[in-house]
């Protein structure tokens, strides 16, 4: 396979600017300074005020995106005023534009704009844009103490020659132009550790585990789009097969107040005591593997690489991604009010889960049910291929957590599963997808099946709104799940059924589990036996119902869920919404395990998620 590696040409340092958590929506004295129009484009709008963008429109002139502007459509415009071209091209040891060669206009141009995409000014809060520029970047927003808003941290939008409202988009004027780095994320964390010196003592370890070369892969090159949109081209097919990372990390301060170190200017002793205090975590954890790798911190089973390990993802997640997305309702009217929800992500540290619970009723997302969580300012810190996030306490994966998890359900939206759909901007995309072949790590499928990824739906009676699907045919599709702690589950599939469902057969970890599923069938089948809550005047709550369907092999779905659909009531309401209980499993070790749909007749294929109930839990259960 082959792997790209974009290095940079210069790297223009970012300030770190201290921003709150949730942006209040505007001044009073800055509203009104908003310019509102109705008549000209984005376009029209930059080439009427040369004296502030004259520079830009010639940019935009020459790389013919001004007529893009001018066009139908809906456009966000991040304007560098002449003042701040001239800035960049003094970055860019040059005069004018007529010195930058075309590839490097054309960089500048798109680092600009976002498109299919207008957010105003009301709409601001901190951290990244939801949609990226056209060069495939996110933007970020902020704002500092005196109530002036920032792109990228460095970049003040200048309200007086900015428009709110124009006929086909937004204009930002920018003091600054943008200039995102072109480092990796290996290198933007070191390059950050030593110009500002606030996590030193991480980035020296990352590095001594070389766990920073797992950090650098950007895009594969061999993906190619266009094999497969010859063959179908009526499907989305994704255009491009790009890596992407996040790492979670502490301050030099937190350590020491923490404990973990008792002084940070002495970097060789911090680092040693980093060291010592990973083993006593991590010894802990692993019994079996104590004093084994001690002398070798490459080795993955070594307590300091354990310890790294288990801060980096290879899924590139936004600080609001992790789960506060799932609680948008730009994006899916999936949840309660009330819900509280965990995603769990798989770390580079082996066969290990981080949980960020989102309670959406507190708008605070907590790491492993601790103190953790993520510090406002210093988060969503972009490199080309992932981000960086810095935390409040220390993160470690200790009996505590694995306690945590392997005592109450853990349920798990399969879509989360797949850090591909992530890294290349699937997992929120409400049109969906086609599944080539060998895309997705972990995700196997026979020649008839016909797998997309559909994005967030509010009609449909999804967790997160969207779900694995596949059009009317024969299938056979092997999921891989995330790792799992050893212990005793039951474990359970979350579908919807309607008529066009095929009958299929389950397995688990190679095991059939039971007779084939029909998943024509509604839970209002008597097969099934679902009683709408209510509607029995003995059973008001439909608790004995409940009852009833488990001892079938069913369950009806989680209240937390819930649906524009009908009128927006939990799902718990609607007999298509279904749990299958697959079997109580004892699962020996901390591992992946693997799920199979094999139709027996034909129809459409669909999951949406798993549960796994530590069998000890099942007597407290609520219909959460």
């Amino acid at each position: 396979m082959k792997i790209k590696n974009i290095f940079r040409k210069k790297y223009v340092s970012a300030l770190f600017i201290g921003t709150s958590l949730v942006l209040v929506s505007c001044d009073a004295d800055n509203v009104g300074n908003y310019y509102t129009f109705t008549g000209e484009t984005v376009g029209q709008y930059l080439e009427a005020r040369p004296e502030s963008f004259s520079e830009f429109c010639s940019v935009l002139d020459t790389t013919k995106v001004m007529s893009l502007l001018k066009a139908y459509g809906s456009y966000t415009c991040f304007a560098p005023t002449n003042e701040a071209m001239q800035k960049l091209y003094d970055d860019y040891n040059v005069t004018s534009y007529r010195q930058l060669k075309e590839i490097e206009l054309k960089k500048i141009a798109n680092d600009h704009i976002i498109k299919d995409y207008t957010i105003r000014r009301s709409d601001f809060k901190s951290g990244r844009l939801s949609q990226k520029t056209m060069s495939d970047r996110y933007v970020s927003m902020s704002l500092d103490g005196t109530g002036s808003y920032f792109v990228n941290e460095t970049s003040r939008i200048d309200p007086l020659l900015s428009a709110d409202s124009i006929h086909n988009g937004v204009v930002y004027a920018l003091e600054l132009p943008l200039q995102p780095t072109e480092m990796n994320l290996a290198e933007l964390i070191e390059h950050d550790a030593k110009a500002y010196g606030r996590f030193t003592i991480f980035a020296r370890a990352l590095k001594e585990t070389l766990l920073s070369e797992s950090l650098k892969e950007v895009q594969d090159e061999s993906y190619d789009p266009t094999i497969y949109e010859a063959i179908e081209p009526d499907n989305k097919w994704p255009q491009a097969k790009k890596f992407g990372y996040t790492a979670l990390i502490e301050s030099d301060s937190v350590y020491l107040h923490c404990g973990v170190v008792s002084q940070i200017e002495d970097e060789d002793l911090a680092l040693e005591e980093l060291k010592s205090y990973a083993k006593s975590i991590y010894d802990n954890t692993y019994p079996e593997d104590a004093g084994k790798y001690d002398n070798d911190l490459t080795h993955s089973k070594n307590p300091l690489n354990r310890f790294i390990a288990y801060h980096l993802h290879d899924k590139q997640m936004n600080r609001e991604f992790y789960t506060e997305k799932h609680f948008d309702k730009s994006y899916t009217q999936s949840m309660g009010s009330n819900a509280v929800y965990t995603e769990y992500v798989e770390t580079m540290c082996d066969n290990t889960l981080m949980g960020v619970t989102y309670k959406s009723a507190a708008a605070k997302n907590v790491i492993n049910n601790s103190d953790v969580t993520f510090l406002p300012g210093y988060t969503d810190k972009d490199a080309i291929n992932g981000v960086y996030h810095e935390l409040t306490g220390v993160l470690v994966y200790d009996k505590k957590w694995i306690s945590e998890m392997t005592s109450t359900r853990m349920r798990m939206d399969v879509c989360s599963f797949y850090p591909e759909l992530t890294n290349n901007g699937y997992r929120y995309d409400k049109q969906g997808f086609r599944i080539p072949k060998g895309y997705i790590k972990g995700l196997e499928f026979d020649d008839n099946s016909k797998l997309k990824i559909i994005g967030p739906n509010d009609t449909w009676r999804n967790l997160c709104g969207d779900e694995m699907w596949a059009d009317v045919g024969s299938y056979d599709v092997s999921i891989t799940t995330l790792a799992i702690p050893k212990g005793v589950y039951e474990v359970r599939m979350g579908y919807q059924a309607n008529a066009k469902r095929g009958v299929v057969q389950i397995y688990w970890d190679g095991k059939p589990c039971g007779i084939p599923l029909d998943m024509n069938i509604t839970s209002a089948d008597p097969s099934i036996g679902y009683e709408i809550p209510g509607s029995v005047d003995d059973d008001p709550m439909g608790y004995e119902n409940d009852k009833m369907m488990r001892n079938r092999g069913y369950m009806k779905a989680p209240s937390m869920i819930y649906t524009t659909h009908g009128g927006g009531k939990s799902v718990r309401y609607d007999a298509t919404a279904i749990r299958r209980i697959l079997g109580i499993f004892e699962f020996q070790e901390d591992a992946k395990h693997s799920f199979r749909m094999k139709s027996v007749k034909e129809g459409e294929f669909m999951i949406d998620y798993f549960e796994f109930v530590p069998t000890e839990y099942l007597e407290f259960e609520g219909i959460d």
